[in-house]
């Protein structure tokens, strides 16, 4: 292990993984996340974030399709860049600071989109 993580580290990354509705039953490689980034005044949320990366499949493997691709949608250029200039801070203490009516914007192109979209038969986005 790169540095120390107490029991009560493990159990708050755990909650914030659950909080998120993430499983925990594929306890080894939640471990192995932890145990590779764990220490060096990482915080609960780095270390969340690094497990999260881990678990990619498992995350992705529930939204696939029949014909096994994945559905997504992606974010427009513009609106990258809005998100890119609205982050403050550096380091863990980062955040996003828009304007709460552009975000009102983006949830409703998000709405949009997803009803363009529409959902797959047999699974609902609720």
């Amino acid at each position: 292990m790169p540095g120390p993580i107490t029991v009560s580290g493990v159990q708050r990354v755990l909650q914030t993984l659950l909080n998120e509705r993430i499983s925990i039953r594929d306890l080894s490689t939640l471990l192995e996340g932890i145990a590779e980034i764990a220490g060096n005044g990482r915080s609960v949320q780095m270390i969340a974030e690094h497990v999260r990366c881990r678990l990619a499949r498992q995350l992705c493997a529930a939204d696939l399709g029949p014909d096994g691709n994945l559905p997504l949608l992606t974010l427009g250029p513009q609106w990258e860049r809005d998100f890119a200039n609205a982050m403050v801070g550096d380091g863990d203490n980062r955040h996003l600071a828009m304007a709460p009516s552009r975000l009102q914007q983006f949830i409703g192109a998000i709405q949009s989109a997803y009803e363009r979209a529409g959902p797959r038969p047999g699974k609902s986005w609720s």
